[in-house]
């Protein structure tokens, strides 16, 4: 499986990712699940190309791997706040 074949199957959960997404961020935040879900699409497409994570890892029996969405969105959430704050 290719990179964006692995970006498509991640895609067709984007519902998903968005109500994940929506979870994480307190209320009021100011960034939208959309964003967040963009910045995580980015982050592993960035992570496939450098070779820091494997097609494999991401995409496990023709389904995305949440535990692998979940902590990059948990991360980027994480990181949008800490710099909001300061």
């Amino acid at each position: 499986m290719k990179i964006d074949e692995a970006l498509n199957a991640l895609y067709r959960k984007h519902t998903s990712w968005l109500i994940m997404a929506e979870r994480l961020t307190p209320v009021g935040y100011a960034r939208t699940s959309e964003d967040i879900v963009q910045e995580v699409y980015l982050k592993i497409y960035q992570e496939l190309r450098d070779k820091k994570l494997k097609v494999t890892t991401i995409i496990v029996d023709d389904q995305p791997n949440y535990a692998i969405v979940y902590i990059r969105m948990r991360n980027i959430v994480s990181d949008m706040m800490r710099s909001e704050k300061q």
